[in-house]
């Protein structure tokens, strides 16, 4: 069985596969991004401020170098209103929107998965698990433990 050699970034002019998920990852990678995805899409608009309590391990700086490359990437709209003190909000856009479906299958992992690497997710876990339980009995498929 010959093996097709993939290309993970850059041009493939020169004949090698080029891989869609780098593409991906490009675009949503980045320690903040999915949060601030999620956080965006889950309150339809949010201001900087809230924003900056929801990932409040992000400094000031690198929130707003991750939302500068959403919104450079298609994925957000920002709103500038011209009042004093400045007034900023941020929404998803449909490229945006076109992400949620990723994120959820994400999150889905990370949930069926947290037990193995040994990381509690709290209040969400209930939730969770009531999910994987209707997706494994619909598709026979049941996330590790």
């Amino acid at each position: 069985m010959e093996t097709k050699k993939t290309e993970t970034a850059g041009d493939s002019s020169n004949g090698a596969i080029f891989c869609p998920v780098v593409i991906t990852l490009a675009v949503m990678g980045g320690k903040y991004k999915p949060l601030l995805l999620y956080h965006i899409e889950a309150n339809k608009v949010l201001r900087f401020g809230q924003l900056r309590q929801l990932v409040s391990d992000a400094s000031k700086k690198m929130l707003t170098q991750q939302l500068r490359e959403l919104e450079a990437d298609g994925l957000i709209h920002r709103k500038v209103y011209k009042v004093v003190p400045p007034k900023v909000e941020y929404s998803l856009t449909e490229r945006g929107k076109s992400l949620q479906p990723v994120l959820r299958e994400m999150g889905r992992w990370g949930a069926s998965h947290a037990r193995y690497y040994k990381k509690s997710i709290g209040h969400w876990q209930k939730k969770v698990d009531a999910e994987l339980a209707a997706l494994g009995s619909a598709s026979g498929v049941r996330g590790e433990k």
